[in-house]
């Protein structure tokens, strides 16, 4: 399962809260780091206005 929130950012510092991660950032758009295709998707899923996007499987009125 993988997971993606779209969140505001509530200070100007980003930091690593547990062991998880080794790095933070915040980013504008246009200076992104090197992303994957499935990373970009995910940003361009999250900056549309429309409902939660979902994968697969089906909706209770499809069954």
């Amino acid at each position: 399962m993988d997971i993606t929130f779209r969140c505001r950012a509530q200070s100007n510092e980003a930091w690593v809260n547990d062991d998880e991660s080794l790095e933070v950032g915040w980013f504008a758009l246009d200076a992104l780091p090197p992303l994957d295709e499935h990373g970009s998707f995910r940003i361009k899923q999250a900056m549309q206005d429309g409902p939660a996007w979902f994968e697969g499987g089906s909706t209770a009125s499809e069954r």
